[in-house]
């Protein structure tokens, strides 16, 4: 499962379908993991194109942080965010410095160096990438790589997220069940089929769901600057449905455009994400470039691409004895 781009997620039972509302919420959680991820409104040059199965197109967001309960550790990897001072109103300027992402265990402050980060009762942290890329291995074989990418024209970073054997079946990614279109609520409850209606699927996606799935003060895994909150993240009737302009408010740690959105053809970006091996990966590829006009995002889907490629040593070999072979020694 993951959730890559101009959200895209892809569930842990292979259903794919997009989910662009702005917050924090729920990827996947079972009794020993938790993943969770931030999810922040950008200004795109239009909407996305009607999803194959959702059939709604909308304005977008982007992973701009992720946060993860593994064993005894909450793991944290996001933005260093200065808040306004308290009744002050929030400004973000194009040209401030853009805030560097930040790994957190269990709250401190860490640095992701070339090695790796053990952790206790097993597991560790690792990087992947020289651009900040890392890997949390936990027990029993479950691998979370986070591929950020920086965004210049945002000022922004943004994340692909990958889970690779992983065994929670609940959250955005959880899995669909028979006759239901999205995966089950927090509560356990359904959504059963797909509604005819553009409207309600709108309603039932970004608002039953998501609401659903996000995150509040009590469960949330985070770090929040003072000032901060899981609500503060929140923008509310994002993605307007049926929008024709994608003008994303201001939002904590989510520069202002510093320059118009030129949108990208689609033979051209088509050709920018050709390199792109997977036909949904590519088809998801092609849908952001064209709706952010930036190349990056291919970029990152390649990176995302290698990670889904490296190699898998084969288990050894037994030369000796042969085949049914007698060991020479002592018999019983």
């Amino acid at each position: 499962p993951n959730t890559e781009g101009d959200p895209h997620i892809r569930t842990v039972d292979g259903v794919n379908y997009d989910f662009q509302s702005a917050g924090e919420f729920v990827l996947l959680r079972d009794p020993g993991m938790e993943l969770q991820a931030r999810q922040s409104a950008v200004t795109t040059a239009g909407p996305l194109g009607a999803n194959a199965h959702t059939g709604l197109s909308s304005c977008v967001s982007l992973n701009t942080a992720v946060a993860m309960r593994v064993g005894d550790h909450v793991i944290s990897y996001q933005p260093i965010i200065h808040p306004p001072l308290t009744g002050e109103v929030a400004t973000y300027k194009p040209n401030a410095k853009p805030a560097r992402l930040q790994l957190r265990i269990d709250g401190e402050p860490t640095v992701l160096g070339a090695g790796a980060i053990p952790l206790s009762k097993g597991g560790r942290i690792i990087p992947t990438n020289d651009k900040g890329g890392l890997e949390v291995q936990i027990p029993g074989g479950t691998r979370i790589a986070i591929t950020p990418s920086f965004w210049e024209r945002h000022q922004l970073y943004y994340m692909n997220i990958n889970v690779y054997h992983g065994r929670a079946i609940a959250g955005i990614m959880g899995a669909v069940a028979p006759n239901n279109w999205l995966p089950m609520l927090s509560s356990g409850q359904f959504m059963g089929p797909r509604p005819a209606s553009l409207a309600q699927r709108h309603q039932d996606l970004y608002e039953t769901f998501a609401d659903s799935w996000r995150v509040d003060a009590t469960t949330s895994l985070f770090h929040y600057e003072p000032g901060l909150t899981p609500t503060s993240f929140v923008v509310p009737d994002w993605p307007v449905s049926q929008a024709q302009n994608c003008l994303a408010p201001p939002q904590p740690g989510v520069p202002a455009p510093s320059a118009p959105i030129t949108p990208v053809a689609q033979a051209q970006a088509e050709q920018i994400c050709a390199a792109v091996i997977d036909g949904q990966r590519r088809e998801n590829c092609i849908q952001d470039v064209m709706a952010t006009g930036d190349a990056i995002f291919a970029e990152t889907y390649l990176q995302s691409q290698k990670l889904d490629q490296r190699i898998v040593l084969a288990p050894p070999t037994l030369t000796k004895p042969p085949r049914n072979g007698e060991v020479p020694g002592n018999q019983v």
